[in-house]
């Protein structure tokens, strides 16, 4: 829109789709014949078959029935504008998305008003201020609308006049940001109504017979205060240039407070209230902190050109309110712990004989006998139950993640490696697959040959093996929690470009040949043969190799 002022724009879209699914069949029975007996003065008795079957009507069927019918539309207006030392870009946006399937009460409506101002001066400051207008149809009228702002800023440092310049230090900027973000994903759709409805279990005997009358009952209670999970987060970061551009180097901090988090709230109600379902609140919290480097570094030295690159990330976060169902050891509760952090009993080893059983706490799950996992008393009652779990190992996702990728070119010929990792994660090696003879499972190398018997009880790694159900031995516990870093060849690329001149002849551009291998190895300290992301024992992950040539004309 130059026409109105230079730099303004306006942009929009509009996007649809329909999904329709239908069936009709028409069925028949099978045919079948039907044995006849026909009595005869004159002849002895005759039998033959009459077909039957196939005079019938068809069943018509007119299942699988299925629409859905999806609208989309954006559309804002623009500006971007320069005035001697100062920039200026303005963004306002609209969205919409209207998504409406068959059996649904009512389409799924989500509203979205955003925009942004960003300002720069002399190309060395920078602020901008952006916000979110976000409604969805998950909240009641009156609360379904949340605002989201976001400010930030920057500042080329070595831009300054007192900076001097010089091949050591380049580039130098320092940014910061901090923001309010909302979520509505898990939210119960129209939880903010109070619905009733009947139960088989919950009713009246009336009179002296036997007929059994449902009754009214509350549903799960209705939050009508129900509203969008928030979260508040901040990051600082440096970013930096050494050597004349050589070698970069970035820095990143975050602290997420992370709160309005949906609890159900039947964890801390008494069984005595009479409600059927407890409602779901915005009572939960977490915090969620760490930091991010990644380096590079590129140098060129005649007809040899090298890089070396790496990033290192570290997370973690901590549950501040909970609402969990109440524990009686403290040392159970979730509150105070990371995330998805697994619980269970430690164990200690194995019993070594029937002495060794009645001398130690008794264990509440199943009959012990020697071989089978011994566990602590961590409350020191004498009793092994459910108020001995304690946090054991981590959880299932890493805190810590790196990589390295190298690369390396002479004279047409190119070799690129990429290395990445994790650490600081558990994984738990539950289900059948590691339990022997459980649901017909097979029996793995390493239950095998680390089982327990009377003779190897010292050196021991497994439990005793039995065909019978054993649920002390697999019950949650250390035993069966292991914590776990790996490193992974992850690419490994070799390729040969062809000289220019050779290429020209044919009108070839650029000719490159490779061969790669995507997964070639992976080290663990994962003491179980399996793979420490798939837990497949005996299936580990792909391995691909691969070959081709790319040519541009």
């Amino acid at each position: 829109l130059d026409f109105i002022t230079e730099g303004l724009s306006i942009f929009g879209a509009v996007s649809f789709s329909s999904v329709l699914t239908s069936g009709y069949d028409k069925t028949r029975s099978y045919a079948y014949y039907e044995p006849i007996t026909t009595i005869s003065s004159t002849s002895q008795d005759s039998l033959y078959f009459l077909e039957r079957g196939v005079d019938t009507d068809l069943t018509v069927y007119t299942g699988y029935n299925y629409e859905n019918n999806r609208t989309n539309f954006q559309g804002g207006i623009n500006y971007e504008g320069a005035f001697g030392d100062h920039t200026l870009d303005i963004l306002g946006m609209y969205h919409q998305d209207l998504y409406s399937a068959i059996g649904s009460q009512a389409p799924y409506v989500f509203q979205n008003i955003m925009g942004r101002v960003s300002y720069g001066f002399k190309q060395k400051y920078f602020a901008e201020i952006g916000f979110s207008y976000s409604g969805s149809e998950l909240y009641a009228p009156g609360k379904r609308f949340g605002f989201f702002p976001a400010v930030s800023a920057g500042w080329l440092i070595h831009k300054e006049n007192f900076w001097k310049e010089n091949s050591t230090l380049t580039y130098l900027k320092l940014r910061g940001s901090a923001g309010l973000i909302g979520n509505d994903r898990g939210t119960p759709r129209f939880n903010y109504n109070q619905y009733w409805g009947t139960a088989r279990s919950e009713g009246y005997y009336f009179g002296t017979g036997s007929q059994f009358y449902n009754a009214l009952i509350e549903l799960q209670r209705a939050n009508p205060d129900i509203t969008w999970e928030k979260a508040l987060m901040y990051n600082a970061g440096l970013e930096t240039k050494w050597l004349n551009n050589k070698l970069s180097v970035n820095v990143d901090v975050f602290y997420e407070d992370r709160y309005d988090i949906l609890v159900n709230m039947g964890n801390v109600l008494s069984a005595i209230s009479g409600v059927n379902s407890a409602a779901r609140v915005n009572k939960g919290k977490v915090v969620n902190y760490g930091t991010e480097v990644e380096a590079m570094f590129r140098d060129i030295t005649g007809d040899l050109e090298y890089f070396l690159g790496s990033h290192f990330s570290f997370a973690r976060n901590k549950i501040t309110a909970s609402y969990e169902i109440p524990k009686k050891e403290e040392y159970s509760e979730r509150e105070g712990n990371p995330v998805n952090q697994y619980y269970g009993l430690e164990a200690i080893g194995f019993f070594r004989d029937e002495s060794d059983i009645i001398s130690s706490p008794v264990q509440t799950f199943s009959k012990v006998r020697p071989g089978d996992l011994k566990y602590k008393d961590q409350n020191n009652d004498g009793i092994i139950d459910v108020n001995d779990e304690v946090p054991i190992g981590r959880h299932s996702y890493p805190e810590i993640g790196f990589a390295l990728n190298a690369g390396i070119a002479y004279k047409g010929f190119d070799l690129k490696l990429l290395f990445d990792g994790t650490a600081n994660r558990s994984v738990y090696l539950n289900g059948y697959m590691f339990w022997p003879f459980v649901n017909n499972a097979n029996i793995s190398k390493w239950a095998a040959e680390g089982r327990w018997t009377p003779e190897t009880h010292a050196q021991a790694t497994f439990p005793r093996l039995t065909t019978m159900p054993n649920a002390n031995n697999y019950r949650a516990s250390t035993f069966w929690v292991r914590d776990v870093s790996q490193l992974r060849l992850r690419n490994a690329e070799l390729g040969y470009t062809l000289p220019r001149g050779v290429l020209n002849k044919y009108g070839i551009e650029h000719l490159r040949i490779f061969v790669s291998a995507l997964n070639l190895i992976s080290w663990d300290d994962l003491a179980v043969n399996v793979h420490p992301e798939t837990l497949n024992m005996g299936y580990p992950a792909m391995r691909t190799y691969s070959a081709g040539v790319k040519v541009n004309f």
